[in-house]
């Protein structure tokens, strides 16, 4: 949620949406109310014992979003950051990417989790697995990204961040697009081409540098605010222990 918040205190944005499931997301309550006026989440596959002590503001049982989706067109929503961190197979990975691109407004971002996967295995199996599981969201962003060529970079951490802008660049991956197609379809082949080519792929940066391209007097009031409620909940954690 740090990448969310930085990006809110940088461009001065004021709206997020968060779309996650029962089993994904699992920061909501950090977002940072002080500047967001507006905070909603749509969570999928959510039972109706499902409560993290944050509100839905959209709710679906299943992987079918169509309800939510349905009362976000109703309402015209658009939102300046959106946060997407999907059930991570495939097709819930493209579908709430789509979304989230058609929610964005004109100078938005979005931020989308588990794009670089540590490891292959049970990590990138096409179905879930509990615990650690990035399934196939890298293969549908990649997919994404060569599909509508927005202005996008990622985030080395937190097993990848992508983040995306309504903007319209060139075709950067038009070069390894056939290349792509050739290992798209086989999660250990797609794994082992991004990782060797993660730099181009995702123009990848580190978190370092993202934090670097985004100081201003707004973010490092907020980052030194979060290292201090960080040392804080440190100490707490101490003193209890």
């Amino acid at each position: 949620m740090d990448i969310v918040n930085l990006l809110g205190h940088f461009h001065g944005h004021a709206s997020f949406l968060e779309i996650s499931t029962a089993t994904t997301g699992g920061a909501f309550a950090r977002v940072d109310a002080s500047r967001f006026t507006t905070i909603h989440r749509l969570a999928y596959n959510v039972g109706d014992d499902f409560d993290d002590g944050a509100a839905i503001e959209f709710r679906s049982r299943s992987l079918d979003i169509g309800t939510c989706v349905a009362e976000l067109d109703r309402r015209g929503a658009r939102y300046d950051v959106i946060l997407v961190d999907s059930f991570h197979d495939y097709e819930c990975s493209r579908r709430d990417l789509d979304l989230a691109f058609r929610l964005i407004g004109d100078e938005g971002t979005i931020v989308v989790h588990d794009v670089l996967p540590p490891a292959t295995g049970s990590v990138i199996s096409p179905t879930f697995v509990p615990g650690e599981w990035c399934g196939l969201t890298f293969v549908a962003f990649v997919d994404f990204l060569m599909q509508e060529r927005p202005v996008f970079s990622a985030v080395d951490c937190d097993y990848g961040c992508g983040i995306v802008t309504r903007r319209r660049g060139s075709d950067v991956l038009g070069g390894w697009r056939a290349e792509w197609q050739k290992v798209r379809g086989d999660p250990e082949q797609a794994f082992r081409f991004l990782s060797r080519h993660k730099a181009a792929l995702l123009n990848l940066q580190s978190a370092r540098d993202f934090v670097k391209r985004h100081d201003s007097p707004a973010t490092r009031t907020y980052l030194r605010e979060a290292r201090r409620i960080m040392a804080a909940s440190l100490f707490r954690r101490l003193w209890k222990g």
